[in-house]
């Protein structure tokens, strides 16, 4: 075969399909623009040649494993097979679609989709996890809430509200803040405190039943009757001693304050000590009562005591003693002032003042001495000193007309009297007269 000169080589091969030549035996046929000439697939040059029957032909549809590395296209051009890496859709056999710089079996254009996972390469497939590439990430604000691929082609999945952001949690012993959950978009919800319910206090994320009297505390606000007292719930006004409720403005064992307990015989009042009624006291500021009042030895009981006395809170006296003084005669319980009762007999002291005047005062039987008693027709004779009549003369009885004369106590007193009657035809005086009785004083 004559061999062509450089000049003539390069008119041989129009739109430079010569460069298909290689070899010292092949040269350019311009009518079909193949090499010809050719001894072996080396003298081709490029992908998607053989040489048959000494011409350099397209390999089309098939491998050419000699210098294509993909495979060969029904127009003879080199493509990169299914899985094989690519820029464009045009590096991909029959067009296939270029995904993740594979030549990839779809579009495989889904935000949770790939086409290069290991041993899936060229194979679009649903991925989990991040988003594969440039494909956008999925969004979030809380790495709690995160969105991912989990089981969608086209989108990213989010937790919901059963994951927690953070726990409810309380606000002061009276509001809470409920737990934050995510919103299923990527962010943690952001919940409003709220108040609990009246009888509830808030205590480890919850509204919980206030605590009853008795029972351990931290704060007012947790007890029903808002009182904590040294972690005890105690009602209203009252302190914790010693583990217990007690009203220290009444209580003898923690009188004003826990710990100072009254002496015996007094009472706690107002959280001070008072001594109770019946002790000794000397001033009215010392009793329970607010009164000490004076009592008097009274050994006969009749109510009224002598000069001997004792100071006690309140007004009730005690045994043996009375609230008035002045008694004369304190072995005889007839014998004391005010007593209106006359007696003919001395009292155990010896004398007739029953009711403690100061003098022995006789009882009156009778009129006035030196007067009459009766109708006003009876007067006294002077030269008698005894009633008579003066006039008139009023028969059928006796008239009450009399005079009295006292005798010394618990001696006789005497009783002159003048009655008229008859006698013989005549009205006359009938005098009688002499000792009546035992005269009675006091």
């Amino acid at each position: 075969m004559r061999r062509l000169s450089r000049s003539s080589f390069r008119r041989a091969r129009p739109g430079g399909a010569g460069t298909h030549c290689k070899g010292t035996a092949a040269t350019c046929d311009t009518a079909t623009n193949q090499c010809v000439g050719c001894t072996k697939r080396s003298d081709c040059s490029g992908a998607c040649q053989t040489c048959t029957a000494s011409v350099c032909v397209a390999v089309k549809n098939q491998d050419d494993p000699t210098v294509c590395t993909g495979t060969c296209d029904a127009t003879g051009a080199c493509k990169n097979k299914q899985g094989q890496t690519c820029k464009t859709s045009s590096d991909c056999v029959n067009s296939l679609p270029c995904a993740d710089g594979v030549c990839c079996d779809g579009a495989c254009s889904g935000q949770c989709q790939a086409c290069a996972e290991p041993n899936k390469v060229g194979t679009c497939t649903t991925v989990m996890g991040s988003p594969r590439g440039s494909r956008p990430q999925c969004t979030t604000s809380n790495d709690t809430c995160a969105g991912s691929c989990s089981g969608s082609p086209t989108q990213c999945g989010y937790p919901g509200a059963s994951t927690v952001c953070s726990g409810a949690a309380c606000s002061g012993d009276l509001s809470l803040k409920p737990a934050s959950v995510c919103n299923g978009a990527g962010a943690c919800t952001s919940p409003v405190v709220t108040s609990c319910a009246a009888g509830k206090y808030c205590t480890g994320g919850a509204c919980v039943n206030q605590i009853a009297t008795g029972g351990t505390c931290e704060s007012g606000n947790q007890c029903s009757s808002g009182n904590c007292t040294s972690n005890l719930c105690c009602a209203s006004g009252q302190t914790a001693c010693s583990g217990a409720c007690v009203t220290v403005s009444n209580n003898n064992a923690n009188c004003g304050s826990c710990g100072r307990a009254c002496a015996t015989g007094s009472a706690c009042s107002g959280g001070s000590c008072y001594l109770n009624d019946g002790q000794a006291c000397t001033t009215g500021n010392q009793c329970r009562s607010g009164v000490c009042s004076t009592f008097y030895l009274d050994a006969d009981g009749d109510g009224y005591g002598i000069s001997t006395s004792v100071a006690r809170c309140g007004t009730t006296p005690p045994s043996g003693y009375a609230v008035n003084s002045g008694d004369c005669c304190d072995s005889d319980g007839n014998a004391h002032p005010g007593q209106a009762s006359f007696f003919t007999v001395a009292d155990k002291c010896g004398s007739y003042d029953y009711n403690c005047d100061g003098s022995e005062t006789p009882k009156s039987n009778g009129p006035a001495q030196g007067t009459c008693g009766g109708p006003s027709t009876c007067a006294v004779d002077p030269s008698t000193g005894k009633c008579g009549y003066t006039g008139g003369c009023t028969c059928g009885g006796t008239d009450p007309c009399s005079t009295y004369n006292a005798g010394p106590c618990g001696g006789s007193f005497t009783i002159n009297a003048v009655g008229r009657d008859f006698y013989q035809g005549i009205c006359e005086s009938i005098l009688a007269g002499g000792p009546a009785g035992t005269q009675a004083c006091n």
